[in-house]
C-alpha cells in the first residue's frame, strides 16, 4: 500500500469510521465519503489506495451499489468490508461479496492493528497480482500461467522447485 495515499471510508457518517481510524496503520489518512460519486472523483485523481465500506444495515443497498460502481469503474481498486457479523445476514454478505469485496473485516473479532494493517496490504496485494497477471497475459504461454500467479502469489516466501 502506498503510504502517501489513503485509505476511503463509505458510508462518511457512520460511527465506526472513528474506531477505525484508531486501527488504521499511522501512516495512512482515513477519509470518510457521504457517497460513491465523490468517491468516484477521488479514485479517479488517485488518491485513495484501499477503499474500506461498512456492509449491512440501514445503508447496505446503497453500499452494495457503490461497491459494483467502484468495481466496475476501477476493477484494480481494493475494496474491503467491515461486517458487523452481529447484524448482517447471510444474503447481505453474499451480496457484498459478489459486488467485488476481496477482504472482510469482521467486527470485534478482528479490531486489532496488526489484524487491520494486514487486511489492507494483502488486499493491496491481490490487487497488484491481478494487475500484472493482466499486463502479462498476453506474453506468457496459457501452459505456463498458473506457475506464474503462484510464484507472484507467493513471492513473499521461500519458493523452491517442488512447492512451485
Amino acid at each position: 500500500m502506498h503510504p502517501e495515499l489513503g485509505i476511503a471510508w463509505l458510508p462518511g457518517a457512520s460511527k465506526t469510521i472513528h474506531r477505525f481510524r484508531r486501527l488504521a496503520p499511522k501512516h495512512c489518512s482515513v477519509t470518510g465519503f457521504t457517497d460513491e460519486f465523490a468517491l468516484l472523483a477521488a479514485l479517479g485523481r488517485g488518491e485513495i489506495a484501499v477503499t474500506v465500506v461498512e456492509a449491512g444495515g440501514a445503508n447496505h443497498a446503497s453500499i452494495v451499489r457503490a461497491l459494483r460502481r467502484i468495481h466496475d469503474a476501477f476493477p484494480e481498486q481494493p475494496l474491503i468490508a467491515w461486517c458487523d457479523m452481529q447484524h448482517i445476514t447471510t444474503s447481505e454478505l453474499l451480496e457484498v461479496l459478489s459486488a467485488g469485496v476481496q477482504d472482510i473485516i469482521r467486527n470485534e473479532f478482528d479490531e486489532l492493528r496488526l489484524v487491520i494493517d494486514s487486511t489492507l496490504t494483502t488486499a493491496s496485494q491481490r490487487t497488484a497480482l491481478a494487475r500484472i497477471t493482466r499486463a502479462l497475459h498476453g506474453v506468457i504461454p496459457k501452459t505456463l500461467r498458473p506457475i506464474c500467479e503462484y510464484a507472484l502469489e507467493h513471492a513473499h516466501e521461500h519458493l523452491d522447485r517442488e512447492t512451485v
